[in-house]
């Protein structure tokens, strides 16, 4: 077999072999501007070159792809004979300055599709070369079907860069994925990515750019639920933020931090880092929209611990000073949050008007996660305002949807909300089914606040079906994590259950 590839490839005119040995840099399937970069040659010309390549049966088209890009792939053994010879072939710093092409070009169309996505975050003070123009096209055209289909081809970019001895290019890369990956949830990856880029930057001390990463993984570790890896994160993130003496990298990280003892229930620490951060933001040259995400989570914070007026007073001021674009993700947060707290403060006219921006947001987008959670979310406002079939039409997508995405925390809270619906029919044996499913989750996620809440629901459903022993048991269970949290019950955020006598707290 290497021999008669070896015979078809002494045979190409001299560039066309200089392209197919670099073919054997590229990973997996790849799209024709690959070409291009690799070669440094116009678009047209690179194309002539690989349909030379596929004549003699060296290259494969594949034909279209999901964003419109001509794609076409080396076969396995065509690929290896290809990383075999082209050390060979040619010198190392030109093949390097190839692969340096290959990957810039990745580099830039992630860039540019991160940023129709609405929430760019590149790796910070890297130079980027334009993007391809073929690639271009297929961003713009749609940035999220780009972003699928080249998902592997980038994961695969970001372990080349950090073997090819190339942090700033792995952990920009890694950044600009972070909002694609992480709403797709395709958390793996993310981790992946990330982790990968990271121990290269440690390697080189670029702290500035270890703080970015920090965040994301920070992001991807909250995402996953994996609540006790969240603190070291937060904690390495805020000495590198304090060492660099850099406001915006202390904002980021004082946040983290307070999420991070949010999670694990300490409470008191959660809203010192938390205040702090909202106090860094508002006295240093920080971004406005940075002082907006300082208030989201204080303001979620807030409303998790049972103080929805409060929720409600901060909320409203994050989304004043919110710099970002209308149509953002960031934004669509932070309407979430508002809608949950004005739900919980009984204001579910306005509750539904900011939760419907924040869908409208989420559907332009493509967020599946967040469509899920504000499905739930407006299930919610809808039993509460008795209209209990729209309610179940919401579950059903919002239980889809996490169920999909394989989302623990997303399944639990739709399955909490499912609970309520059936509490509010007198369905309480499926209410029953419901919540004792979602108090599993949270208890073996160790989401202490959440299991409360479902342990509550449970005494009452439990009470009304007339099963007194185990709502004493539930009463039992829910007060003393609450206790040990010292939250009061308003942290429990229970509705009221219309057309139901319900006994008071055991």
């Amino acid at each position: 077999m290497r021999a008669s590839i070896a015979l078809s490839c002494d045979a190409l005119p001299a560039e066309a072999r200089q392209l197919f040995l670099r073919l054997g840099l590229v990973a997996a399937d790849w799209p024709a501007w690959a070409a291009q970069a690799l070669l440094d040659t116009p678009a047209r010309h690179a194309r002539t070159l690989l349909d030379r390549l596929t004549e003699v049966h060296l290259v494969e088209p594949l034909g279209r792809d999901a964003a419109g890009q001509d794609r076409y792939r080396l076969h396995e053994l065509v690929a290896e004979y290809a990383r075999e010879r082209h050390p060979l072939d040619e010198a190392v710093a030109e093949r390097d300055r190839a692969l340096h092409r290959l990957l810039d070009g990745w580099l830039a169309l992630a860039g540019e599709a991160d940023k129709l996505l609405g929430d760019a975050t590149g790796g910070p003070g890297l130079s980027v070369a334009p993007p391809p123009e073929d690639g271009v096209r297929a961003v713009r055209a749609g940035a999220l079907d780009w972003f699928e289909t080249e998902r592997a081809g980038l994961v695969a970019a970001v372990d080349q860069a950090g073997r090819s001895h190339l942090p700033d290019v792995a952990g920009a890369l890694a950044l600009r994925m972070s909002t694609f990956l992480g709403n797709r949830c395709y958390t793996d990856d993310w981790e992946h990515t990330l982790h990968t880029a990271i121990s290269g930057v440690r390697a080189t001390g670029s702290d500035r750019l270890l703080a970015r990463l920090l965040d994301g993984l920070f992001k991807a570790h909250l995402q996953r639920d994996e609540h006790a890896r969240l603190p070291a994160v937060a904690a390495e993130q805020l000495a590198v933020a304090c060492a660099l003496g850099d406001a915006e990298l202390q904002v980021l990280a004082l946040r983290n931090a307070g999420l991070a003892a949010l999670r694990l229930g300490r409470f008191d620490e959660a809203f010192d880092h938390l205040e702090r951060a909202v106090a860094t933001a508002r006295g240093g040259a920080v971004a406005g929209a940075l002082l907006s995400d300082s208030l989201d989570s204080l303001g979620f914070a807030r409303w998790d611990t049972g103080d929805a007026a409060t929720a409600v007073s901060v909320l409203e001021e994050a989304l004043a000073v919110d710099e970002v674009a209308d149509g953002s993700l960031r934004t669509a947060l932070r309407r979430y949050h508002y809608g949950l707290a004005l739900t919980a403060a009984g204001r579910l006219d306005d509750a539904e008007r900011a939760l419907t921006a924040a869908m409208r947001t989420s559907l332009a987008v493509g967020d599946d996660l967040g469509t899920a959670y504000v499905e739930q979310a407006l299930a919610d406002v809808a039993v509460g305002q008795g209209r209990l079939a729209e309610a179940a039409q919401r579950l059903d997508r919002a239980l889809a949807g996490h169920q999909k995405l394989d989302r623990p925390d997303g399944l639990a809270e739709t399955l909490r909300a499912a609970g309520d619906l059936a509490a509010a029919e007198g369905r309480w044996p499926d209410a029953v089914t419901a919540l004792r499913h979602a108090v599993d989750i949270w208890q073996r996620i160790g989401a202490a606040v959440q299991t409360a809440r479902g342990l509550a629901r449970l005494e009452r459903v439990s009470a009304a079906s007339g099963d007194e022993a185990a709502a004493v048991e539930y009463h039992r269970q829910w007060r003393a994590v609450l206790t040990g949290l010292r939250l009061d019950d308003a942290a429990l955020h229970l509705p009221a259950i219309e057309g139901t006598t319900v006994p008071a707290a055991h």
